[in-house]
């Protein structure tokens, strides 16, 4: 079957997980990713993996269904490589500090008088333009996550962030910001630069920030007693009750009727408001029951609600093995059995798939250098012996 990206060629210099999470997402529909990779080491991730073999399978999980190959574009060897590329390419995507790729003289501008409708998306810490200093410093996602102010929201002071969601949200919209240019591509034959910075993005998903300009804080630092998580007789669980329709069901599920024509509780502000006399009937009734017990008489109210699971078992969740998401058909020599999270979204014409383990470093070296470039054996050979693949 066709895949929806088939026609799709980028070359994907980013290293990590801010640039590889996209361009991961884009080769599960069909898009031909080029790994570019310094020789002898590969990218970052690589590096660390022979720190920290462990981590092996999150190089897989990133990085599948790409393709690799080695290129010193330090040389001009390697340069020049990149410019025949680009002539058949249709992306660039790369996460370097700004102004490296230009200073190898393959930068947005030079490129793109080579292929005009060449789509270069650069992302970084703080963007391509603003206070130079800024635009100079590297970044990593926890950086992100503190100077957007996402580390104090969680009031993560003293340990790092669980989820690296600075770097897996820059990647994800990159992947909007590519396809958004090449639909513009489609319509005009031009491409463009996309400048794509952590803090920017981090800033906006940081709603919480914009909220307490006009909202009081003591709000979001206490919980409503019915959009929260409670503990049952043998865990925790969450219920969202927001609508009026749900407020009665919720009483009549937690046999307290008498509720609904109680003006202290009629609307949602009212219940933050009277929380610390709902709390103690609400606490009582969620204790008197098991999870089990609670989602099937939640279930039968039409309330939201979800018990909270362990970490270690999120990979027997009934709906998501229904729906085929936990796969293990990737094997990790000395792991066991190690699941992987299938194709998230599914498209009824043109689902994604994943197909191939993350390449080994310079895999499709030769392949790449002969099929897009247009090089001969003898001239793949010479740039080997000089160190430029």
């Amino acid at each position: 079957m066709k895949k929806a990206l088939g026609n799709i060629r980028i070359l994907d210099f980013s290293q990590y997980i801010s640039g590889p999470w996209g361009s991961m997402i884009l080769a599960e529909f069909g898009a031909d990713v080029i790994k570019i990779e310094p020789i002898k080491t590969g990218e970052s991730f690589r590096i660390r993996l022979m720190e920290d073999p462990e981590l092996e399978p999150l190089f897989h999980l990133i990085n599948h269904d790409k393709k690799s190959m080695t290129l010193n574009i330090a040389k001009p060897e390697g340069q020049e490589i990149v410019r025949k590329l680009v002539l058949k390419s249709d992306v660039v995507l790369e996460n370097f500090v700004p102004g490296i790729m230009d200073k190898f003289g393959i930068g947005y501008n030079a490129l793109k008088k080579l292929n005009p409708g060449i789509i270069y998306c650069a992302v970084s810490g703080y963007g391509q333009t603003g206070i130079e200093e800024w635009v100079k410093k590297p970044s990593f996602d926890l950086i992100a996550q503190a100077q957007s102010g996402v580390l104090d929201i969680y009031n993560l002071y003293e340990q790092h962030p669980p989820l690296a969601i600075a770097d897996i949200s820059t990647a994800s919209y990159a992947v909007i910001c590519i396809l958004i240019a090449l639909n513009y591509k489609n319509m005009t034959g031009k491409g463009q630069f996309i400048d794509l910075s952590m803090l920017d993005l981090m800033y906006t998903l940081n709603l919480r920030t914009n909220i307490i300009q006009y909202v009081p804080k003591e709000r979001y630092e206490n919980p409503r007693p019915t959009y929260r998580t409670w503990k049952a007789k043998d865990g925790y669980i969450a219920i969202a009750v927001s609508t009026h329709r749900q407020w009665n069901n919720f009483c009549k599920a937690i046999e307290r009727e008498d509720l609904t024509d109680d003006s202290r509780f009629d609307f949602p502000y009212k219940r933050w408001q009277n929380r610390d006399i709902l709390n103690p009937i609400v606490a009582e009734w969620f204790q008197s029951k098991t999870l089990s017990e609670i989602e099937q008489i939640m279930f039968d109210a039409h309330i939201p609600c979800g018990r909270v699971r362990k970490k270690e078992e999120i990979h027997e969740h009934p709906q998501l093995k229904a729906r085929g998401m936990p796969m293990t058909r990737f094997k990790f020599e000395g792991f066991g059995r190690i699941y992987m999270p299938d194709v998230f979204v599914k498209f009824s014409e043109t689902p994604g798939s994943i197909e191939r383990m993350a390449p080994k470093l310079g895999e499709h070296t030769d392949e790449i250098l002969q099929e897009v470039a247009g090089l001969k054996m003898a001239e793949i050979k010479a740039l080997r012996e000089k160190e430029v693949i």
